[in-house]
């Protein structure tokens, strides 16, 4: 072979070797196995090429050359090699077989009569049916100059002419493959995108889940508020609060480290365990044997090696003190009505990471008026453009200068103009707090209409109220009874039309006095002129009718009935266990 020859089939090779090391790296190969190994063929080497790569699209070679002595022998040799070729004179021809068949790539010369072929290259790169197959430039050795040009608007290689047998079956099996990997790089970002997807949609439904636990606001004797933005990766924060009895109510915030699914269920755990009655009263009224309890409940080891920080504190209404302990969380504030700040925190170390934990607890003072805020630490630890994380010091003072009733939308609202986005890199987690006067009244009101399944929403009515209260579960159950027979004689009895507007349900709660009044539009009637029942004799001695009102009798204290405005009403006050 002539010295020229050689230098030139070395020259080729070496610019062969460089795209490969550009575009295929064996981090590449690696992940996407599918791709066979590219045949590089060697001057010495002798015999048929390897057979070519498995395509996993269905097509041929377009050869567009206007010379036919020079792409006859092209297409002869790569069907040889085991592609499907066909050859086009020209480029309007080709382009038109281009948009009705499958084609694997192109071999396009770049000087053609009529329609050249940078033009033809143009075409395809911006047809969007036609942009992504390769496009090899072919140009005699006088005509390289167009070659650059080309493969800036979007060829992928380029072939000298006469073409080498050797060059152009590496060029075409190279091209091949690299589009081999493109598609195939592309499904699995595809497969990543769609599986981001599925676990961003997983995250929101468990945020979801998560959010769906925390507790219903409170109105009296403690209202209370909260703020609770989980983070996109999925924090461990989660909160409650609950009447243990009808003096104690039981506040708590935990914060599980790391982020996740993993996080969140363990958080969830946590949460169940407080408020599901696995703590006496007794124990629960104790801040520092609940932490106990939850460290030896809940040791890493058994956890996934997560442990979680907490603040657990417990109000007395009757005596106005609060009982606190708290393990490795941000300290509580306590804002007293002149104005003073009170920082609650015990100390103790996180729940879950040391088995010899011990954990004391405080006291502290709360006056009528008082608020208290707890949070976790993705409240204040928060990136801010320009300045530095905020501090816990900062924290409280934006809490303590921000005015208003709704001081937590607008206390959230300078967080995000100084965080300088809506979104945060972990759980936003704040809670207040609101000490009212224990004899201030607290007023609720349910209408109703003439329908018997309105009796499940009087039923959640109640539940809700005894809840947000501390109303004992025996007199929550007194209250039901009541009311399911005042009102259901209402819509049996009081002459209105189905679906009408039937009654008005008020429940007033002053200290341990609980008033009911039950108004209704319906025929006069006045329930407490029904004799009285003789229980002791038998059920057959006795007049049908009248027992129920006999149950309402014995469970209140006082009872009354006017008949005003063509309104009947019936007003009851009971009083409340100790």
């Amino acid at each position: 072979m002539p010295a020229e020859a050689l230098r030139i089939i070395r020259r080729e090779a070496l610019h062969l070797d460089t795209l490969l090391e550009e575009h295929l790296t064996e981090e590449r190969i690696r992940i996407l196995d599918e791709v066979q190994p590219l045949w590089v063929p060697d001057a010495k080497e002798e015999g048929p090429p390897p057979p070519p790569p498995v395509d996993p699209l269905a097509g041929s070679i377009v050869v567009i050359d206007d010379e036919g002595t020079l792409s006859a022998p092209l297409c002869q040799q790569l069907r040889k090699d085991g592609y499907d070729c066909v050859s086009f004179p020209d480029g309007e021809s080709a382009l038109a077989h281009l948009r009705t068949h499958p084609c694997i790539m192109v071999l396009l010369d770049v000087v053609m009569p009529g329609l050249g072929g940078r033009e033809v290259l143009e075409r395809i790169k911006s047809d969007p049916g036609l942009s992504d197959i390769p496009v090899i430039m072919t140009a005699q050795r006088h005509e390289l100059e167009h070659i650059a040009g080309s493969i800036h608007e979007g060829a992928e290689d380029f072939l000298a002419k006469p073409y080498n047998p050797t060059i152009a079956r590496a060029r075409v099996s190279a091209s091949i493959q690299r589009r081999q990997l493109r598609e195939l790089e592309q499904k699995t970002f595809q497969a990543l995108v769609r599986s981001r997807n599925q676990l961003a949609a997983e995250l929101s439904e468990a945020a979801d889940y998560v959010t769906s636990l925390l507790p219903a606001k409170l109105t009296a004797p403690v209202a209370t508020d909260w703020r609770y933005i989980p983070s996109s990766q999925l924090g461990g924060d989660s909160f409650s609060y609950h009447w243990i009895d009808r003096d104690h109510l039981a506040i708590y915030l935990l914060d599980v480290c790391g982020h996740g699914v993993g996080a969140a269920l363990l958080s969830v755990s946590v949460l169940n365990f407080l408020r599901s009655g696995a703590l006496v009263k007794q124990e629960a009224r104790n801040p520092s044997a609940v932490l106990g309890r939850l460290n030896a409940t809940f040791p890493m080891e058994g956890h996934n090696d997560m442990y979680f920080s907490i603040w657990y504190g417990v109000y007395n209404a009757r005596t106005g003190e609060m009982d606190y302990c708290s393990g490795g969380h941000p300290p509580a504030l306590l804002l007293h009505p002149d104005g003073r700040r009170e920082s609650l925190s015990s100390g103790g170390t996180v729940i879950g990471a040391l088995a010899t934990s011990r954990y004391a607890g405080g006291r502290a003072r709360v006056e009528p008026g008082s608020r208290l805020y707890v949070f976790s630490d993705g409240a204040y630890e928060i990136g801010r453009p320009g300045a530095g994380m905020m501090s816990h010091e900062e924290f409280i003072g934006m809490i303590s200068s921000t005015p208003g009733e709704r001081r937590l939308s607008a206390l959230l609202a300078r967080i995000r103009e100084q965080h300088g986005a809506d979104d945060f890199e972990d759980d936003f987690s704040l809670l207040e707090f609101c000490f009212r006067n224990a004899a201030e009244t607290s007023v609720r009101t349910l209408q109703l209409v003439n329908s018997m399944e309105e009796l499940r929403r009087l039923l959640s009515f109640t539940q809700e109220f005894s809840s947000i209260h501390g109303i004992s579960r025996e007199d929550q159950i007194d209250l039901d009874v009541i009311l399911e027979e005042m009102v259901t004689n209402v819509f049996k009895y009081g002459g209105l039309p189905p679906g009408s507007e039937a009654c008005s349900i008020e429940l007033t709660l002053s200290g341990r006095e609980l008033g009911i009044r039950i108004t209704d539009g319906g025929i006069p009637f006045n329930p407490l002129d029904h004799p009285e029942v003789d229980t002791a004799k038998g059920i057959e001695e006795r007049p049908i009718g009248g027992l129920g009102i006999h149950f309402v009798k014995n469970l209140t204290v006082s009872q009354s009935y006017e008949y005003r405005e063509r309104r009947n009403i019936l007003t009851l006050t009971k009083m409340l266990r100790e």
